[in-house]
Order: structure tokens, then C-alpha cells, then sequence
């Protein structure tokens, strides 16, 4: 119908015009000349991210298959109800840096030392956004899966929480793929897509036939156990500091732990029972971040300082600028 056809000139559009903005900036024209030599090294580099991609999709949809085939649709239907408002939020988090995430390692590739400062950087920077807002979500997932979808989807709920704890690792495990990219290290993320997709289809496998909760506990957990070797993998590229990377989300993590539990025992308790969830949902994020930026301001105030200052060195140095 109609609409099949403005999506198909929707992305012809855009093919178009990011074709057009590719040949205005780049000096390089097509030729009927090949080099085979450099068709052999590109596919060499590229077969490894290719597959690392289609892995990655996978991850993302079987944990999906394996409900639906196994609990049916209406469990599925809750499932990704939880699923998706995670993926709304990692995506309005994450959707501006992603673009410029590889390319800005890639311009420290030689530099390793200066990739890890810049890696510690990114991290320190997403984690005061992150780290509360996983938090936040994950503490008034009951009243998040109310307003947004209704009663009725209050089963999403658990699979919600779970999620955004996980969250919470994967934002700052975030920028290790493309660092090991830039690194020109494509084989290392092929094969932790492939530990990826191996440990999830156990888990999914075993999990399903606790319900969905446990199945998006299998996702989170297993993203824990891999977490380590990314950092070791990390370290051993760039030289990552893990005493330094630990360090640098320390603000963050304890002032979302503390902003979360104040926010957990507040709908806990017995005032809020007979609240409409709206106004529970409301209360609760306004005294989460309150919380939240009281613990900054008053515990970490000197690490959050220096956080910030190095965010505008970052910035001072993709702009060409020496930092100070």
C-alpha cells in the first residue's frame, strides 16, 4: 500500500542524499580500475565485522523466538512490552554518540594511551546520565509499564526492572566494540559476539521454562560474565587503567544505588498505596533525582568536577583544539 511505498522512497532518499554528501566531501571517484590486492584486504577487515553484525542481531531476537515458540504470544506480548521501553531508553541515551563514537577512536588507532583516556572519559560522561536513569526505571518499572501502557501490561514489569539493571553495565560496556574496531582488533568482536550468541542460547534455552522474567535474567547475567573479558580484552589493546575505570564511575554508581533505594523504600511504604500511578511515577523520579543530585553535589562534588573537566577537554580535542 501506500505506505510500503513511502518507506521504499524514504530510504532511497537517503541512500541518495548520503551518497551525494559522501561524493562532496571525499575527493574519491569510482574507476573501472581493481585492485585486487585491496579488494582481498577490505573483505579480509570487513567479513569479521559482518559477522560480529549478523551476530548481533541474533542476540537481539532470539531470547524473542525462544519465548514465543515456547511460552506463546501472550507472553511474548509482555515480554517485549518490558523489552522495548528499555530499548527506547538505551536508544535516546545512546543514539547521538554512537555516531561518533568509532570515529573518534579511530583518530587515536596509534595512540593507545590517549584511546583509554578517551574511553575513560566517554564512560565517566554517560554514567551520571545512565546510572540514574536505569536506576530510576528500574525502581518505578510498575508504575512506568501503568501509565505508558495500562494495567492490564503490568507482567511487563519485572522483565523492565531486569533489563534496566542490566542497563546500567551495558552503558558503560557500550564503547568496547568500537574501541576494539578502531584498534583494528574486528576478529576480538566477532568472537565476543560469538561467546554472546552461545552463552544466550543456553541461558534462553534453559530460562524460558522459569517464564519471562527468567529469561531476560538469563540476558542480563550473561552479560556480567562476559563483562570481565571485555575489560581484559580492553586492557590488553589500550592499556586501560581498570583502577582508574573503576574509579571514574564510582559518582555515578553511588549516587544512583542511594537515588534508587530512597526512591524503592518511598512507593514501598504505605503512603503512596492510594496514589494514582501517574502522580506515584511523578513523586518518585522527582525525589530520585533529587537524591541523586544532592549525592553528587555533597559526596562527590570534587570527582564530579573533574569529570565535567575532562568532558570539555574531550570536546576541546575533537575540535581540533589542544586540551588543557
Amino acid at each position: 500500500g501506500l505506505s510500503y511505498w513511502s518507506l521504499v522512497v524514504k530510504v532511497v532518499l537517503e541512500a541518495a542524499l548520503m551518497s551525494a554528501v559522501l561524493a562532496w566531501c571525499s575527493p574519491w571517484r569510482p574507476s573501472w580500475h581493481f585492485d585486487r590486492r585491496a579488494w582481498i584486504e577490505a573483505v579480509r577487515h570487513s567479513l569479521p565485522i559482518l559477522g560480529a553484525r549478523g551476530l548481533e542481531i541474533a542476540n537481539q531476537r532470539l531470547d524473542s523466538l525462544v519465548i514465543g515458540s515456547q511460552l506463546g504470544t501472550t507472553a511474548l506480548g509482555f515480554y517485549a512490552t518490558g523489552q522495548r521501553l528499555y530499548q527506547v531508553a538505551m536508544e535516546g541515551l545512546f543514539s547521538a554518540v554512537n555516531q561518533v563514537s568509532l570515529p573518534l577512536f579511530a583518530r587515536f588507532a596509534t595512540e593507545p594511551e590517549r584511546a583509554a583516556a578517551v574511553l575513560l572519559r566517554l564512560i565517566a560522561c554517560t554514567s551520571l546520565l545512565s546510572f540514574p536513569t536505569f536506576a530510576l526505571m528500574a525502581a518505578t518499572a510498575p508504575d512506568l509499564i501503568t501509565v505508558f501502557f495500562g494495567q492490564k501490561w503490568h507482567q511487563a514489569a519485572p522483565v523492565l526492572a531486569v533489563f534496566c539493571l542490566g542497563g546500567i553495565l551495558s552503558s558503560v560496556s557500550y564503547f568496547n566494540a568500537p574501541l576494539l574496531l578502531a584498534s583494528g582488533h574486528a576478529r576480538l568482536v566477532f568472537g565476543l559476539s560469538l561467546l554472546n550468541a552461545i552463552l544466550n542460547t543456553a541461558g534462553f534455552l534453559w530460562a524460558v521454562r522459569f517464564g519471562i522474567t527468567a529469561v531476560a535474567s538469563a540476558f542480563v547475567i550473561r552479560g556480567f560474565l562476559v563483562y570481565p573479558i571485555n575489560l581484559i580484552l580492553v586492557r590488553t589493546v589500550c592499556g586501560l587503567s581498570i583502577r582508574r575505570y573503576f574509579q571514574s564511575l564510582l559518582p555515578a554508581s553511588m549516587a544512583g544505588a542511594i537515588a534508587s533505594l530512597a526512591v524503592w523504600f518511598w512507593l514501598d511504604s504505605n503512603t503512596t498505596d492510594l496514589w494514582a500511578p501517574s502522580l506515584r511515577l511523578f513523586t518518585g523520579w522527582a525525589l530520585g533525582i533529587g537524591v541523586y543530585l544532592a549525592t553528587i553535589f555533597l559526596v562527590f562534588r570534587a570527582q564530579a568536577k573533574t569529570v565535567l573537566t575532562e568532558i570539555e577537554a574531550m570536546v576541546r580535542s575533537t575540535q581540533g583544539t589542544s586540551p588543557s
